[in-house]
């Protein structure tokens, strides 16, 4: 494995810089079912040794709901599931990051995928009654209502058009997809190769042949031999016969088998009878060649040359169990490693459904499911960036590759106006595949900063006080983004810049004090400080798009409490988020803007306000109480009294038409009483 660093002008190169910079013959590892045996070890290698691991699929289609936003966690995680259940991934992208000489190595591959052919039932009707909720009365009472073994899913012409833009190729996917087994899937064909195996040893019956073993060819009272009629079977059974015959002179020690190529099934069964009853001191077994799959039939001369060849089959056939595991086996290894993601809720559950088990009916079952399973935790890059204190104020964009583009910039010019005082990281991409076996493909880096190197064409020029000149003007030749692997390296990058971020700010050496383990599983030096102390509010919460709460908390159960979220509507609809926050400051909000929608402009600014626990929660309520009821620029309401007015309320959102009348709000509580209101002021001056 090639280690490909990028050359730089500077003794310490910055992580976008070198990073994303477009290095001539840097390699790119797609994996399929032909080069899936090959590279699966070096694959397992690299996320065994890796901090962290980020991941991204790529999918046929992303919710069926068609609700412009989901209210409720219930509601919310039943939408997201339909979606999970009904479409499939593609592709899946994974990078690992590890620490490599005070700075990261990362590893990007994309796996593209497809299910085993010999595994999956075709059941069309099965997925739609699921997907419409109804159970098929035809279904045996031992299916799970969800039916992930059906080779049955849906297709999102959008979702389509936009892989098919995005030069996904589709034709691969399907002929050289990587196949896998989830758990019950493998330890029921493991059972099933240890049971036929067993019985293959002692049984000898036309079921145990047809299943593609043999029988014991001696026993206590020796059969007497078949009464075959003169024919082809007849002089099969003489020519064999010869066969023996010659073998046992050539070869008196016993040193080799006999082995005859046979095709018919019913051919060997009889040889098996006429060999049990002429030769009752050798042993008979039905076989395949390893090398071209020919069926044969195998003589021995002892029974444990026959019981030695029984389980080396089984023990091959256990393995070969093994690498049917196909995909999943890549995340059964990152097993403790902290995951990331990029608005990763859909993928965990793909991952979940797919890979692993039905998803249960329940959000708390999923999450017991899911970190039981996964223990490293989960991070999404997208949430961190609107809600983290040090980077929410920055107002990144909201996509993967306008993220990635961001960080990386205001990196690069951070570090090269400070280099002196703050150095900052660097980075190394590593191929999984050998440079002979790429084919020439190569990654097309992320834009952002390989204007940096002067190669390939590129234009970027280094000015004489070392300053770097960015321009994100000029497009890319080749936008690699939305191949699963690539996004997954981008994620990476993205979760690196913001952790350099943070770290900076905090006066925090990243490089030697941060470690992806909880410090009290590890013998380290006291200084060191863990991602989930670095990040306490961010560790295990994932984005939600378009629902309320917009936040899941996969580890526990904190964002499930409604309480906590407020509606705050009829403010101006200039308001930024900004200006929100500095109305409940100095408690620290997380705001979710409700958009109108589609060719529509709301008459007012509406937005959910969520506390980061009951104290915050209870604060607000205080600071809206005490606030002149008759000069409040806007509206609050309790998670309670939103689903009491909430069709009140969703009109006061609508735009107005000519005929309408004005709908005013619902009128809230009376607010405290002087006396009561004194006290809670006191208490808060305090």
């Amino acid at each position: 494995m090639s280690l490909i660093t990028a050359p730089t002008r500077n003794s310490l190169p910055s992580l976008a810089a070198v990073a994303l910079g477009s290095v001539r013959g840097r390699q790119f590892s797609v994996v399929t079912r032909h080069n899936w045996e090959k590279l699966r070890p070096t694959l397992l290698k690299e996320i065994e040794k890796c901090d962290f691991l980020t991941f991204d699929f790529e999918l046929t289609g992303l919710l069926l709901s068609q609700e412009d936003r989901h209210i409720g966690l219930d509601k919310v995680y039943e939408a997201y599931c339909s979606g999970a259940r009904s479409f499939m991934p593609l592709q899946m992208g994974l990078c690992a990051v590890t620490r490599h000489d005070r700075g990261w190595r990362l590893a990007p591959f994309s796996v593209y995928m497809w299910p085993q052919r010999s595994t999956t039932i075709n059941r069309p009707a099965v997925l739609q009654s699921a997907v419409n909720g109804s159970s098929s009365s035809s279904s045996s009472p031992g299916q799970s209502k969800d039916y992930p073994e059906s080779d049955a899913f849906m297709v999102s012409v959008t979702a389509m058009n936009f892989l098919s833009e995005a030069g996904f190729d589709l034709n691969e996917c399907i002929k050289n997809g990587v196949g896998w087994l989830r758990p019950d899937q493998e330890r029921a064909k493991s059972t099933t190769v240890i049971l036929v195996g067993t019985r293959a040893a002692y049984c000898g019956d036309t079921a145990n042949e047809a299943a593609g073993y043999g029988k014991k060819a001696a026993s206590e009272a020796t059969p007497a031999s078949p009464e075959i009629a003169p024919g082809p079977d007849l002089d099969m059974i003489n020519s064999v016969k010869g066969t023996i015959d010659e073998w046992l002179r050539n070869d008196p020690n016993g040193t080799n088998n006999l082995e005859v190529p046979m095709s018919s099934a019913f051919q060997r069964l009889l040889m098996h009878s006429v060999i049990a009853a002429e030769y009752p001191n050798l042993y008979s077994y039905s076989s395949r060649r390893a090398s071209d799959g020919e069926r044969m039939l195998v003589v021995y001369r002892s029974q444990d040359q026959l019981y030695d060849t029984q389980i080396k089959e089984i023990e091959a056939d256990l393995q070969q169990t093994t690498v049917l595991v196909g995909v999943r086996s890549l995340l059964d290894a990152a097993a403790d490693k902290m995951i990331v993601g990029h608005n990763c809720f859909l993928d965990v559950l793909h991952a979940h459904h797919r890979l692993y088990d039905a998803l249960p009916s329940t959000v708390s079952e999923f999450k017991d499911k899911w970190t039981e399973r996964f223990k490293g935790g989960v991070l999404d890059t997208k949430y961190i960036a609107e809600t983290h204190e040090f980077l929410s104020p920055l107002n990144p964009p909201a996509t993967l590759k306008g993220l990635c583009d961001f960080m990386a910039q205001r990196h690069i010019q951070e570090h090269s106006e400070a280099a002196w005082s703050r150095p900052g990281l660097s980075a190394d991409l590593s191929s999984c595949r050998r440079r002979e076996d790429t084919g020439g493909a190569s990654i097309q880096p992320p834009h952002a900063a390989r204007k940096l190197f002067n190669n390939e064409g590129s234009d970027s020029e280094l000015s004489s006080d070392g300053e770097t000149t960015i321009s994100l003007s000029e497009k890319p030749a080749i936008d690699m983004s939305h191949d699963a692997g690539y996004d997954a390296m981008m994620t990476a990058l993205v979760c690196l810049l913001q952790l350099s971020e943070i770290c900076s700010r905090k006066g925090i050496d990243m490089n030697n004090q941060l470690v992806f383990k909880d410090v009290g599983s590890l013998a380290v030096n006291k200084k060191c400080l863990s991602v989930s102390q670095l990040l306490p509010i961010s560790i295990n919460r994932v984005r939600l798009v378009k629902s309320q709460p917009n936040v899941l908390n996969i580890a526990g159960r904190d964002e499930t409490d409604m309480q906590r979220h407020f509606y705050m509507t009829n403010f101006p609809t200039s308001w930024t988020k900004w200006e929100v926050m500095k109305v409940w400051s100095p408690v620290w909000v997380n705001i979710a803007f409700i958009q109108p929608s589609a060719g529509h402009a709301s008459p007012v600014g509406s937005c959910w306000v969520m506390a980061r626990n009951d104290e915050d929660a209870e604060s607000i309520k205080q600071i809206y109480d005490m606030m002149d009821r008759d000069h409040r620029s806007f509206d609050l309401y309790t998670y309670d009294e939103y689903q009491k007015h909430k069709d009140d309320l969703s009109e006061l959102d609508a735009p107005p038409s000519p005929s309408s009348p004005k709908v005013s709000p619902p009128v809230r509580p009376a607010p405290p009483a002087p006396e009561k209101r004194r006290l809670m002021e006191a208490v808060r001056v305090g």
